[in-house]
């Protein structure tokens, strides 16, 4: 950071902020860390402090280094509006957790309106269609939602899903394996050893049903 012209500074105030919001001010449980890629937060905090007060000490008050904070807004303003839209999906999520529908999809449906071009909002629409067999409109919603995103896995499953239920087996098993090309899950492999089974290809089948368990 020093390096790049930005006062490093910056580094603790970043490490407080996750201390701070995201552990709540305490390390998690020593098991928790077994298996963690990065020190807990406090500790890279510590080590940030430390490396600055040795190595650093006069650059955090030089104003020729910079937080570049006004600029960061300016660069993020797009994301913050984003954000609002996902905030409305949120609350669609714990609706549909809930099977409140109309309700949940009242809330994507907000979420479409205020950002068309996100695929997940998409996608969320879909699941819910899904659910209460609206097939066609679930289609029409999982094909945006790949259309705008074609790397996002979810809608990829759930048209596998939406296939699945209507007994096209072999027209969801290239949705299903692609989803789990994107990012694997047991359901996705779960319905792929039905479909496979379903078609007679008992090799895949197995394979896939071993994957689900």
């Amino acid at each position: 950071m020093v390096k790049a012209g930005y006062n490093p500074e910056g580094a603790v105030r970043l490490q407080e902020y996750f201390f701070t919001q995201l552990e709540g001010g305490k390390n998690p449980m020593w098991a928790e860390g077994l298996f963690r890629t990065h020190p807990f937060s406090k500790e890279r905090l510590d080590n940030a402090r430390a490396r600055i007060a040795q190595q650093y000490p006069d650059t955090v008050k030089n104003p020729n280094y910079t937080f570049n904070e006004a600029i960061f807004r300016q660069k993020t303003a797009r994301l913050r509006e984003v954000q609002k839209a996902y905030e409305i999906a949120d609350q669609g999520d714990k609706l549909l957790k809930e099977k409140r529908y109309d309700e949940a999809l009242a809330r994507y449906r907000e979420a479409e309106r205020m950002e068309p071009g996100q695929s997940p909002f998409h996608s969320s629409a879909g699941q819910v269609h899904l659910a209460q067999k609206n097939y066609a409109a679930a289609e029409e919603e999982l094909r945006k939602a790949i259309e705008l995103d074609g790397e996002f896995f979810e809608p990829r499953l759930l048209m596998g899903a939406l296939r699945y239920q209507q007994k096209e087996y072999r027209a969801a098993i290239p949705q299903l394996e692609r989803s789990m090309e994107l990012y694997p899950t047991k359901t996705a492999a779960a319905l792929l050893s039905k479909s496979y089974e379903a078609v007679g290809d008992a090799v895949n089948a197995k394979k896939y049903a071993d994957m689900a368990r």
